[in-house]
C-alpha cells in the first residue's frame, strides 16, 4: 500500500497528497497495479487497457500431431517481437530450413535476419505499420543498405549519404533523367534547382518485397495454417482459464500456466493414441 501511495500520488501546494495524472513523466506502465500483484504491469493494446501478464507459445507441427514445444511467461510490456527473439536465439541454427509462422507483430526486418541467421524461414501473416510504396521494392541496395546502387529507372545516384540513427538513405541524383522518367510519379522524387534528391532505407525495400510475396499461393497457404493456430490462445482462455488464475505474482502464475501448458499437451497426447488428432503440415508454428 505504501509503494501505491508513492507512486501514483504527490504532493500538492499545501503539502497534501492528490493523484497523479498522465501528464507526469514517472506515470509509466511499471507503476503498481494492485498491491495484491506487485509484480503486474499496465499495457494497452487493441484499443483496451491490459494489466497482468503476457505468454507466447510455440506450437510444433508435424505429419500426425501438433503440440505446445515451448512458452514464455513475462509482465506484459514484454513486446511479442523480443519473445520471437528470444525464441530464435535459444535454439541452435539446423541444417534443415524451419518455417516458422507468426501474425505481424512478431514481424520486422531484425526478426527476419535473425530468423535466417539460424536457418528459419520467418512468414508473418499479416502487415503491421504504413505501407510503402511499391516502386521502393526496385530500388537496388548494397548488402549491408548503406548504398542505394540504382534506382528502378537504373540511374546510379550522384551522391549517397547514410544516417546511422534512422537507418535511411538521402540520395541525390539528376534532374533531367528523373524528369523525363516513367516512374516519377511513382518514385516521387523531390525537384531542386539542379538534381533531385530522395530519402529511403532498405527496410522499406524490403517491407515492399514482404507485400508482394503476401499475393502468393504459397503464403495463402501458410495463412490458412496460421488461422488454426489461434485456437491455442482460445482453449488456454476458454478451458484452462488462464486469465483468472487464483494466484498472484510473476513466479507463481508462470507456475500455474505452465501447468495448464502441461495439461493441454496431455490430452492432446491422449486424443493421438487413440487416433482423433493429426496434422497434414510438416512446419512448427509461433
Amino acid at each position: 500500500m505504501i509503494r501505491v501511495l508513492k507512486e501514483q500520488t504527490k504532493s500538492d501546494e499545501n503539502g497534501g497528497l492528490i493523484l497523479k495524472n498522465k501528464s507526469d513523466d514517472d506515470m509509466d506502465s511499471s507503476v503498481l497495479q494492485s498491491p495484491t500483484d506487485p509484480d503486474a504491469t499496465y499495457r494497452y493494446k487493441a484499443g483496451k487497457g491490459h494489466s497482468g501478464y503476457a505468454a507466447n507459445l510455440t506450437e510444433s507441427l508435424g505429419k500426425n500431431c501438433s503440440f505446445v514445444s515451448d512458452y514464455d511467461y513475462r509482465q506484459n510490456t514484454y513486446s511479442d517481437s523480443q519473445f520471437l527473439k528470444d525464441t530464435l536465439n535459444q535454439q541452435d541454427k539446423t541444417d534443415d530450413e524451419t518455417t516458422l509462422l507468426a501474425d505481424g507483430a512478431y514481424g520486422g526486418t531484425e526478426n527476419h535476419t535473425l530468423a535466417a541467421a539460424h536457418n528459419v524461414e520467418l512468414v508473418t501473416t499479416n502487415f503491421q505499420g504504413r505501407k510503402p510504396a511499391k516502386i521502393l521494392a526496385d530500388f537496388e541496395f548494397s548488402e549491408d543498405g548503406k548504398q542505394v546502387l540504382k534506382c528502378p529507372n537504373g540511374q546510379i545516384p550522384k551522391t549517397n549519404k547514410y544516417n546511422s540513427s534512422s537507418e535511411q538513405c538521402r540520395i541525390t541524383m539528376n534532374k533531367e533523367i528523373c524528369n523525363s522518367c516513367p516512374f516519377k510519379d511513382q518514385c516521387n522524387p523531390k525537384f531542386h534547382k539542379t538534381k533531385t534528391s530522395k530519402v529511403l532505407s532498405w527496410k522499406s525495400v524490403f517491407n515492399t518485397e514482404q507485400l508482394k510475396y503476401m499475393k502468393t499461393d504459397e503464403f495463402k497457404k501458410f495463412v490458412r495454417i496460421r488461422n488454426g493456430v489461434e485456437t491455442f490462445p482460445s482453449i488456454m482462455r476458454r478451458k484452462y482459464h488462464v486469465d483468472t488464475m487464483r494466484v498472484r505474482g510473476l513466479l507463481r502464475t508462470k507456475l500455474r500456466f505452465g501447468f495448464k501448458v502441461g495439461a493441454l499437451n496431455t490430452k492432446k497426447l491422449l486424443k493421438f493414441i487413440s487416433g482423433s488428432n493429426s496434422c497434414t503440415q510438416n512446419l512448427a508454428t509461433s
